[in-house]
């Protein structure tokens, strides 16, 4: 029986540092070394692969997933949430936040409970499917001018009690809940909204803002009270006055490019931003509080039909394994600092950065394996699961 896999040859990217000439050895699923091929002998029993010619990553971290294929979160079904986690693996995301968009309190708390139930069916099939690491609220808490493809009818007040409610359903609060609430999205013009940053922060949720037209000075005051992160920056963030010369305009945007403490989520996918907005943003925000985010929906989008009353983006059809690419073409950035965008950086904002998002001596298997030249994704590991009977590349790899 093998015990080891070695995985030898390819450049692995912690992401923070290249190793190249590399050697990956792991046990069950565990990393007992990472370093040089020529600085270890391996055990007898361990079955090699030779990756040159490859990148090994850690897995990707997705922020923002609303549905995928024919499957919808808001569906409430588990079976399907347990779908959408396993067609994600697939292209490189092993680990996510379903999340919630603006919907009735019924339908959120059904759709909490069954994000509860999908998680709990992952304990016996956790390397086939992308991790479930909490539930990402998207509104209701939105200005209804900027409430976009979210249906107005659904978008009200902030309520601290709706929010409660969910959690309870969802399995609890940040990182202890089960899989719990992690992020809520709203708009940091709203009443009350500073005393609800801080609401969230003793909960151990990840404020995050969007769909706003609020000024730099209410955003900055957002931030200054804990928020911490921006979502699908570009879409839906609009001046008050948009009537006004563009010279005059206080565009909520300013802050979010220039405050250090504010990580900003971006749909990379030459649709939700052109590819020159996304080299201008990268370079003014800088690569290490940048987060790339699919917004990922289905192909009905987030509602039914009858809630479609205009025309407007309802999210994208792209994985992360998919923008990637586009994403290191178009910013400019080298490869290290376009794949801790999706690894390194979702993990360190919602404090996982010790479980996630890195690849070191006895952290856990998860991985994505990447085309050296373009950065294509070609399979996902976890555990000592390679897929190599749906993968031919990397079954033709395997050399002892």
């Amino acid at each position: 029986m093998t015990r080891y896999l070695a995985l030898e040859g390819c450049e692995v990217y912690t992401p923070t540092e290249k190793i190249s000439n590399s050697l990956v050895l792991i046990d069950n699923s565990s990393v007992v070394y990472i370093g040089t091929r020529s600085s270890i002998d391996l055990p007898k029993e361990t079955k090699v692969y030779d990756l040159s010619n490859l990148i090994l990553t850690p897995g990707f971290i997705d922020l923002q997933v609303n549905g995928f294929g024919k499957d919808t979160i808001l569906s409430s079904k588990a079976h399907r949430i347990n779908q959408i986690a396993k067609n994600l693996f697939k292209r490189g995301t092993t680990s996510f936040l379903p999340t919630i968009t603006s919907c009735s309190i019924k339908t959120a708390l059904s759709a909490s409970d069954a994000i509860k139930s999908a998680w709990e069916n992952q304990d016996k099939i956790s390397c086939s499917e992308s991790c479930i690491l909490g539930v990402h609220l998207e509104g209701p808490f939105f200005n209804p001018k900027m409430c976009g493809a979210h249906p107005t009818k659904f978008i009200r007040k902030i309520d601290t009690s709706e929010i409660e409610l969910i959690a309870e359903a969802c399995g609890g609060y940040g990182r202890s809940g089960n899989p719990g609430l992690r992020m809520v999205t709203f708009s940091p013009e709203l009443e009350n909204s500073l005393y609800f940053v801080k609401w969230l922060l003793e909960r151990n949720i990840v404020p995050a803002i969007g769909h706003t037209m609020a000024s730099s000075e209410e955003i900055k005051n957002c931030i200054n009270a804990g928020a911490r992160f921006a979502v699908h920056v570009y879409n839906r963030y609009s001046s008050k006055d948009v009537e006004a010369p563009a010279h005059r305009r206080d565009d909520p945007m300013l802050e979010v490019i220039k405050n250090p403490l504010l990580y900003a989520g971006i749909i990379s996918d030459g649709i939700h931003v052109s590819p020159g907005l996304v080299e201008n943003f990268v370079r003014n925000k800088g690569w290490t509080k940048i987060v790339l985010t699919s917004d990922l929906v289905s192909d009905i989008g987030l509602f039914p039909r009858q809630y479609r009353s205009k025309k407007v983006l309802e999210g994208s059809k792209f994985s992360l394994g998919e923008v990637l690419p586009f994403f290191k073409k178009w910013s400019g950035v080298d490869d290290i600092s376009a794949i801790a965008t999706l690894t390194r950086n979702p993990a360190k904002l919602l404090g996982l950065e010790e479980k996630l998002g890195t690849i070191v001596s006895g952290s856990k298997v998860d991985f994505c394996v990447l085309d050296k030249k373009t950065l294509r994704h070609i399979t996902s590991i976890k555990g000592q699961n390679l897929f190599i009977e749906q993968n031919k590349e990397i079954q033709d790899r395997l050399i002892l």
